[in-house]
């Protein structure tokens, strides 16, 4: 027999016999917490007296099944007693629980029925304590990391040497360069395509901002200065690429006459602004289909 033969019959084997080893101590314990339990030990309790009456044989009661075990000092009679006391309120919040589902399964209440600790939850004062204080620590990080990099960015040395106006003019013309070959690629592939300048809450005039949002924005992204120095060039661009063919549209004002909130942040929306974007951008290639 090969080495690799014996290795695998001796994996089996070892596999095998720790299933057979798990199924025998599981057993046992399924025996002793059973009410078979009570006959075992009403027909071997004159055994074990007979065993403990003589010197010779009294370690063999001590040795065969020692289930019953007395905590030998305070700490591990509390312990007991708690575990008890725990064992006791976690059945009753899972039987609560469980109801509530198989109820409600049954009887076609919802999710949430009579039965259901939620309302208890949600207008329990302790719970609500640890959310806010949990939150407040959370908000606390978040805020203490945003400002390490904001603080990094003010004080620290220049990361280009050249002022943030070259930085911006030569962004918007490598955006305009690359909406430009997209357009070149996608004639030549017999393709339609739509290239747009999207929405920002720093481009001057484009939204009233909500309350909301300008809390949303403040503690956002800061780039504020950017999109004020760096939009005007890409809408500049925008109207290069129109004037060659190009189907190119600016939506920096769409939410002008929006009154509702859709920053989430100084770059993102929430559902609503981005279906206002789509139904837009829907429009937009209806009209070039069509023409």
């Amino acid at each position: 027999m090969k080495k690799k033969e014996i290795k695998e019959t001796l994996t089996i084997l070892a596999g095998r016999s720790s299933t057979i080893v798990f199924f025998i101590v599981a057993f046992e314990v399924m025996i002793m917490i059973s009410p078979f339990a009570f006959f075992f030990y009403s027909v071997f309790n004159p055994i074990f007296k007979w065993l403990d009456h003589y010197a010779a044989t009294r370690w063999l009661t001590s040795f065969f099944l020692p289930h019953m075990i007395l905590p030998p000092n305070l700490f591990l009679k509390a312990v007991r007693i708690l575990g008890s006391a725990f064992f006791i309120i976690g059945f009753f919040a899972f039987s609560m629980c469980a109801l509530q589902v198989y109820l409600g399964k049954i009887f076609k209440w919802g999710a949430i029925t009579l039965a259901s600790l939620l309302p208890v939850v949600r207008q329990s004062l302790v719970v609500h304590e640890l959310w806010e204080a949990a939150k407040r620590n959370i908000e606390n990080k978040i805020n203490y990391q945003t400002w390490k990099v904001i603080e990094k960015y003010d004080f620290a040395p220049d990361f280009f040497h050249i002022s943030d106006e070259k930085i911006l003019t030569f962004a918007a013309a490598k955006w305009f360069e690359y909406h430009k070959l997209v357009h070149q690629a996608a004639v030549s592939a017999g393709i339609c395509d739509i290239h747009i300048l999207q929405p920002n809450p720093y481009v001057p005039g484009s939204k009233k901002l909500t309350e909301e949002e300008q809390r949303a924005i403040k503690n956002s992204y800061p780039v504020g200065d950017y999109v004020k120095q760096g939009y005007p060039k890409l809408q500049k661009a925008v109207s290069t690429l129109q004037g060659q063919g190009v189907a190119a549209f600016d939506l920096t004002d769409i939410f002008k006459n929006s009154e509702e909130s859709l920053w989430v942040d100084s770059c993102h929306l929430n559902e609503m602004g981005y279906k206002i974007i789509l139904d837009q951008m829907y429009d937009l290639l209806q009209k070039i289909l069509k023409d």
